[in-house]
């Protein structure tokens, strides 16, 4: 059987809570997170990451 997933970046107009549970509701199994520093989308807070390095 096949798994749907998305690039959250289409979605990235939305609040992290309100794209997951779109998610959920559209029935997606599977989401790729937009981070690496290309993505817009406000899902990753990438300079929190990086402080949190050990």
């Amino acid at each position: 059987m096949m798994k749907a997933g998305l690039v959250t970046d289409i979605l990235g107009f939305m609040p992290l809570e309100e794209m997951l549970d779109t998610c959920v509701d559209l029935r997606f199994e599977a989401l790729e997170l937009g981070c690496g520093n290309w993505s817009k989308a406000p899902h990753i807070d990438l300079d929190g990451l990086l402080e949190k390095r050990v």
